[in-house]
């Protein structure tokens, strides 16, 4: 697993856990100026994936994973 994966993983399972997106968003903005962006990618796609998906398809999505 490399670390966009690992990101994407972390960011959708807070998201599955309860944490209110605009967190998730506020971690994006800190990882980006910290020029992190394979890690700013992962976590983008588990918020364009929460943003397009219901609870159930995140669950099916992390238990894949």
């Amino acid at each position: 697993m490399n670390i966009k994966e690992e990101f994407y993983l972390i960011a959708l399972e807070q998201i599955y856990n309860g944490a209110p997106l605009y967190i998730i968003e506020e971690m994006l903005v800190y990882l980006i100026q910290q020029e992190q962006y394979l890690k700013c990618a992962g976590v983008y796609k588990a918020l364009e994936f929460a943003n397009s998906n219901t609870m159930q398809s995140i669950e099916k999505e992390l238990e894949i994973w």
